[in-house]
């Protein structure tokens, strides 16, 4: 774009914006002031989603290498590992190798580096690492408050585009933002850009755009915690790891993973054992249920006989690993093949019960061997053969169930690299109109005791007409149960409070069967007030009292409301609260309180006792009974160790020597007024620091 064609598309941007502010003086513009950290949090969401996450390594990012959730380039990728190393040296020295850890704790510029493969490996297995995730959800916290801030400092106050401006610096940096955000400023003469005006001044890229987008649409409440906990911190499980055979080429080794929740990512790591780490190399694996077979060639490692070690790492989404390792493999000339165990196939299936007309899956797999395989499939229905599928690499044979039966497979798996096969049969997949259940809803989520609840079954499918039988269960106990039934609804009225859960067993004509369980209804004994109680028994001009609603029974979500009198005339309303506390100060006057209670259809009232507040409390009253005697000066002397507080709002009547602080000296000359050695003589601050002691009097 030439010259003129650019400052005629600004001056026209600029008559655009200003008529767009024209406008928005008659319709005022709907921004939200969301808290700091949900700013963080919701930045940290779109910045995450536009960079990457716990393992990314681009090894040529423009100029140098980037890391991990954010994007941490060059210097600031070092400084992000040489903090992970220092959580655990040992650990990453084992997955770093010497030359890479050595480099990562002596350099301080990492400026213009660039990575090979084999260090993008080792580094994507350390950043999601316990250590590494736990470093980087700090960074990612601290980094995303700073960007923040600094568009604070700034002079943006909307949090969509705080957001949107946390997201452009993370990209640009510190000066890059700085001096979009002024760009800004001189196109919209608004020193408080929103978001609409950041974006239109921003190049409009698809990263821009995304996040522009996202700002426009953030729902606050999704982001009022932290997103990075709680987190998972059970690691995975490196289960049987064999040596399975070994040819003078390679070995191969077999293994299956476990997690609490999930594998999310599996790596191998080999070396010459003599050599050490110099020769490793890693390699990632796709992630399978079941034994796993990893095949490891010489040549890839140096190419050298005799014994190899090999590491196996499992990794979950949180970064928690589990590791096994084997050693020594020795490979020799000797023979062209040694097989430790023998090849074993197995097949799996979809699923044991599929419906009519649908696809039936079988999937072949094997261990003990090189991992270079053919299958081949037979099937049966009814225990009669039904078709087959010729050899092939493809591991998976899929059938249309176009016939009712029971069907499965028999597998054929050769290993193509030392010759031998093993055969494997599926479990039986039965085939018919599957019964659909649907959902077991009740008309009720909770209510009271007394009152029916009724649950609904709306099921479809099955061969003929379908009956029905409940089991109710409260917790682990099981309260009523029917004989088959055609009703596809139940009926319950509790009569004590608990979480009730249904059951419902579905058979059809041909005694097929399907379970499904209701969501738990709450049952709550009805709510009962027994009055309002107050936390003081003497009362003084500017003491904090907290009333508190005496409730049994109802809902666990039950509202109160606090009516506060002084002299007969409402002081304070409460409003409806989810709390049954409410706090207030105490001024001159004759009070009294109400509490309200609203559970479900229940509305209940209790008033308090009336009392009466005539003065501030005395010099040296610590806690506040009405006298001063030693065991105020053992208050105060608690309180200037900060082992106690000090009564809130009457921190005034501790310091009785007037030099605006609480500490010993104060409970000296207490304990000697208690034992009419000294007078306390009340006199005003002389300290303007202490003038608050006397705000409310």
């Amino acid at each position: 774009m030439n010259k003129t064609s650019r400052q005629a598309k600004f001056k026209f941007t600029c008559v655009l914006l200003a008529l767009l502010f024209a406008v928005s003086s008659f319709f005022p513009v709907m921004t939200s002031a969301a808290s700091f950290n949900a700013t963080v949090y919701a930045a940290v969401d779109i910045i995450i989603q536009n960079e990457g996450n716990y393992g990314t390594v681009v090894k040529k990012d423009v100029n140098a290498v980037s890391l991990g959730l954010l994007g941490w380039h060059a210097t600031r990728a070092l400084q992000l590992l040489q903090e992970i190393v220092s959580k655990n040296p040992d650990k990453a020295l084992s997955v770093l190798g010497p030359a890479l850890y050595n480099e990562i704790i002596t350099k301080s510029n990492w400026e213009g580096r660039i990575y090979n493969d084999d260090e993008a490996a080792r580094t994507a297995v350390l950043l999601t690492s316990a250590e590494g995730v736990e470093v980087q959800n700090e960074n990612a916290i601290n980094d995303i408050s700073g960007y923040v801030s600094h568009g604070e400092r700034l002079g943006i106050t909307e949090s969509e585009a705080l957001v949107f401006f946390a997201d452009y610096q993370n990209q640009n940096g510190y000066t890059g933002a700085e001096n979009f955000y002024y760009e800004v400023v001189r196109g919209t003469g608004d020193y408080s850009p929103n978001l609409y005006e950041l974006y239109e001044f921003s190049s409009k890229n698809s990263r821009r755009t995304r996040t522009y987008n996202f700002c426009a649409s953030i729902n606050w409440s999704e982001y009022s915690s932290n997103p990075f906990v709680p987190q998972d911190s059970t690691p995975p499980k490196v289960n049987n790891l064999k040596l399975v055979s070994v040819t003078s080429e390679g070995y191969a080794v077999s293994f299956s993973c476990t997690d609490n929740v999930k594998v999310d990512k599996v790596y191998v790591l080999s070396y010459y054992t003599d050599s050490g780490m110099s020769s490793a190399k890693w390699k990632q694996l796709e992630v399978q249920s079941g034994v796993m077979t990893s095949y490891e060639k010489i040549s890839d490692l140096g190419g050298r006989y005799g014994n190899y070690t090999t590491v196996v790492y499992a990794i979950d989404k949180q970064g928690n690993y589990g590791s096994a390792s084997i050693s020594p493999v020795t490979v020799s000339q000797k023979g062209n093949q040694t097989t430790v165990i023998p090849l074993s196939a197995s097949v799996s299936i979809s699923a044991s019960k599929v419906n009519l007309d649908d696809d039936i899956v079988f999937a072949a797999s094997a261990s003990n061997g090189s991992g270079n395989y053919e299958y081949e499939f037979t099937l049966y229905k009814d225990g009669v053969k039904a078709g087959e599928r010729k050899s092939s690499d493809y591991p998976i044979f899929t059938v249309k169930a176009d016939e009712k039966g029971k069907y499965y497979a028999v597998a054929q798996v050769k290993d193509k690299t030392t010759g031998k096969s093993s055969e494997a049969k599926s479990d039986e997949i039965d085939v018919y109109n599957l019964i659909n259940t649907g959902e077991l809803t009740s008309d009720k989520t909770q209510c009271h005791t007394g009152e029916n609840i009724t649950w609904q079954l709306y099921p479809s499918g099955g061969e003929g007409t379908l009956e029905f039988q409940y089991a109710l269960l409260s917790g682990n106990e099981l309260i009523e149960s029917t004989d088959y039934t055609f009703n596809s609804y139940f009926e319950y009225t509790p009569e004590k409070s608990g979480g009730y859960t249904l059951f419902v067993r579905v058979r059809d004509s041909e005694k097929h069967t399907e379970i499904q369980r209701s969501s738990t209804v709450f049952v709550f004994d009805r709510v009962k007030m027994n009055g309002v109680e107050i936390n003081k028994k003497n009362y003084f001009i500017g003491m904090k009292v907290t009333l508190s609603a005496d409730v049994e029974g109802g809902s666990d979500e039950k509202q109160y409301r606090f009516f506060i009198y002084r002299d007969g005339a409402l002081l304070s309303d409460s409003g409806f609260i989810s709390e049954n506390e409410f706090s207030f100060y105490l001024e001159k006057g004759e009070y009294f309180a109400e509490a309200e209670v609203k559970d479900g259809d229940d509305d209940l009232k209790a008033e308090s006792d009336k009392f009466e507040v005539l003065k501030k409390p005395e010099l040296g009253d610590a806690n506040l009974d009405g006298k001063v005697n030693a065991s105020d000066a053992r208050l105060v002397l608690r309180i200037s160790a900060k082992l106690d507080k000090a009564p809130e709002n009457l921190e005034y009547i501790c310091d009785v020597n007037f030099d605006g602080k609480i500490n010993a000296s104060d409970a000296r000359k207490i304990l000697r007024y208690s034992a009419r050695i000294e007078e306390l003589i009340e006199k005003e601050p002389e300290s303007s620091s202490l003038n608050h002691f006397n705000s409310i009097i």
